[in-house]
């Protein structure tokens, strides 16, 4: 981004500190199908009495909704929003003040039309082959299966103490097999409003009303539309389908591949992920000239890393210095697998290795909230179901400093 429209845009938000982007350009429904200003908010409490929801209301019928109106104006008029909770929180902790907000400025700009929608929604399921150590079971069949195994209900003070929170409202997106033509009829009517289709839930390259989704799109359409997809890249094709299809007919696709290591460790991380063939998919979309991003989730199990497994892809696959590996996801829950739990000796030592990390900066400066000791009883009780290396082996080196810190 140039640096003067960087600069308005930082004087703007200094001038303004609610309105975002997002309410203009997003349409985002979160794990259990509620409908969100982006994937950061909270859920809106002046929709709690309306109830949006997938299930219930269509996209665009929530997006142009009197509610949503009210929402834009009130940020227009610097009123604090409470949904906008987590980006307030981290501008007042950030090194330079900004927030995902910002990023949001960068992506749609100041633009207060409500068109060229970014639409992310998760209509078409949950599946998901991986069960990610710190992933919310809403977002994956697999998790949500390892978790009741693990931490049955009848092991009340381990469900309680670990799982309980995430399985609270463990319902899901339910739309009737009747009502799928109805939701994607709604979307080709409003298909001249959408920029950007980014599609949620599961292992999205591996959901087939996805595929259904893209293939029902006229090619006069889909060449004015950007899509997006946030993959684990265990599979990237789907009986028919493939992501080298999907790049010519669209005008652009981007594949925001999930890297939070590499080797041994991302297969505890990311179980039963196998590496090679992780790193084979990445390969074949890189000779095949698709666009992608490598994003990382920061958690415990990796802070110490960050600049080892940036520099393992980077090498390793000759990756251009344009594409950089993105640090902006940050684990906040489950809680006790948070950085902020961390001893504070060493959340000092990565506040200055980290200095130029916003969000992995904001997340250190806050305050613990969950014991250590817990996140280390949850890998245990983790491993001993997956089996494999003992995950004490492979972060031998980081415990022994955790403990020495403590």
């Amino acid at each position: 981004m140039a640096k003067n429209k960087l600069k308005r845009i930082n004087e703007f938000m200094k001038r303004n500190k609610s309105f975002c982007p997002a309410a203009f350009h997003e349409i985002y429904a979160d794990n259990s199908g509620r409908y969100r200003l982006c994937c950061h908010a909270r859920p809106i409490p002046e929709f709690k009495n309306m109830d949006f929801k997938e299930e219930k209301h269509l996209p665009f019928d929530y997006f142009l909704s009197d509610a949503m109106e009210e929402v834009r104006q009130k940020m227009l008029e610097g009123e604090t929003i409470p949904a906008c909770k987590t980006c307030y929180s981290i501008e007042k902790k950030s090194p330079d003040g900004s927030s995902y907000r910002q990023k949001m400025f960068e992506k749609h700009g100041m633009n207060t039309e409500v068109n060229r929608v970014n639409l992310k929604v998760r209509f078409f399921g949950n599946y998901c082959n991986l069960s990610c150590y710190m992933c919310h079971p809403f977002n994956s069949t697999s998790r949500g299966k390892e978790l009741k195994e693990i931490f049955p209900k009848s092991n009340k003070e381990d469900y309680d103490n670990f799982i309980a929170k995430q399985l609270a409202n463990d319902e899901g997106i339910n739309i009737k097999y009747s009502d799928w033509d109805n939701y994607f009829n709604h979307i080709l009517e409003n298909i001249d409003l959408i920029r950007t289709f980014q599609m949620m839930g599961g292992e999205t390259l591996q959901l087939p009303k996805y595929w259904e989704m893209l293939d029902r799109i006229p090619k006069d359409k889909a060449k004015n539309i950007r899509v997006s997809a946030q993959t684990n890249l265990t599979e990237i094709r789907y009986k028919n389908f493939s992501v080298f299809d999907t790049a010519d007919k669209f005008e652009q696709l981007t594949l925001g591949a999930s890297v939070d290591h590499y080797g041994d460790k991302l297969s505890f991380m990311r179980y039963p992920i196998d590496p090679q063939v992780f790193e084979n998919n990445l390969q074949e979309i890189i000779d095949g000239g698709v666009r992608y991003s490598l994003d990382l989730t920061v958690s415990i199990l990796n802070i110490d890393e960050l600049d080892e497994i940036r520099k393992y892809y980077k090498d390793k696959f000759s990756i251009p210095e344009h594409i950089n590996l993105h640090f902006s996801n940050v684990v906040r829950g489950p809680e006790y697998l948070s950085i902020r739990n961390l001893p504070q000796r060493m959340k000092d030592r990565y506040l200055e290795k980290y200095h130029d990390l916003t969000y992995v900066v904001a997340e250190l400066r806050e305050e613990p909230n969950q014991p250590v000791d817990k996140f280390i009883a949850y890998c245990d009780k983790l491993w001993l179901h997956r089996g494999g290396t003992d995950w004490k082996i492979l972060w031998k080196d980081f415990l022994d400093d955790l403990h020495q810190q403590r």
